[in-house]
């Protein structure tokens, strides 16, 4: 639960940022507002996080004392080598990343729908079969599991030009919208996460992890399948903007008047025209 709790600044963030800076850059304050408001909250959360935080929790006011050995002694928790096995694949994401973005906005041999389709195929299809490749895998093998793990991060790296850059092409303009949409929806699902792994692994064991990384393969597979159905690049008709103002067809048979202002009826405002 805390981790998920942790967690949440991922999804939290653009909901805040998105909305609030469409508002305040179309509002007399104008873009620099944006700036601001950003500097005020961050000063605030340093602060925060400076009165509430503790290097231990031997020394956390708000902590039983015995909790730093339940830690230890219970969870038995490697906090150095848990921190750097999980840390690596986000490295390694992030990489992927920036080398995928410039990648795609090149790669102009083939349509932008067919790359946004195969960057989600080879994305998401890659973190399937490597959710299969955990369930398969027998407990004793840890680094394999660890590696599989990693490359399931990463591949998911890719999805910054497939799906969300098809959210972005479909929804232009509006895509802090989708974008608050899709944050809140991930973050439901990191709330969601220890109920769902309570219910498929209530004993932690291999078979009932198997099951559950069996589930998430197909959930992946069908939900993405659906999305290479429908994966457009084209503006959806919501966000064309309509007017009621029209033209009276009447009006294009009508000659046009040219007009001609002379130096002096500036001074004298006075307008002639040719016919004249």
């Amino acid at each position: 639960m805390f981790i998920a709790l942790m967690s949440c600044h991922l999804q939290f963030g653009p909901m805040f940022t998105m909305p609030v800076s469409g508002a305040l850059c179309v509002s007399a304050l104008g873009w620099p507002a944006i700036y601001y408001l950003h500097g005020a909250v961050t000063i605030a959360a340093t602060i925060l996080f400076y009165i509430i935080y503790r290097d231990s929790p031997r020394m956390h006011k708000y902590l039983a004392r015995n909790y730093a050995g339940f830690i230890v002694l219970v969870l038995k928790y490697e906090v150095e080598q848990t921190g750097f096995a999980t840390a690596v694949p986000y490295v390694a994401a992030t990489l992927v990343k920036v080398v995928a973005g410039p990648f795609s906005d090149h790669a102009t041999c083939i349509s932008e729908k067919s790359r946004m389709i195969i960057f989600t195929i080879i994305s998401q299809g890659c973190m399937a079969l490597c959710f299969v490749f955990l369930a398969v895998i027998p407990v004793e093998m840890s680094f394999v599991g660890w590696l599989a793990y990693t490359a399931a991060i990463v591949f998911s790296g890719l999805n910054c030009v497939g799906v969300v850059k098809c959210a972005q092409m479909v929804s232009r303009h509006h895509i802090h919208f989708v974008m608050a949409v899709s944050a809140f929806i991930c973050s439901v699902v990191i709330l969601l996460i220890p109920a769902f792994v309570r219910i498929f692994a209530p004993h932690n064991a291999a078979d009932e992890w198997a099951r559950m990384f069996w589930f998430i393969a197909g959930l992946v597979i069908v939900t993405n399948a659906f999305f290479v159905c429908v994966a457009d690049s084209k503006p959806a008709e919501w966000t064309k903007s309509t007017s009621g103002a029209k033209i009276h067809p009447d009006l294009s048979k009508e000659k046009p008047v040219i007009m001609e202002i002379e130096p002096n009826a500036l001074v004298e405002q006075r307008l002639h025209t040719l016919s004249e």
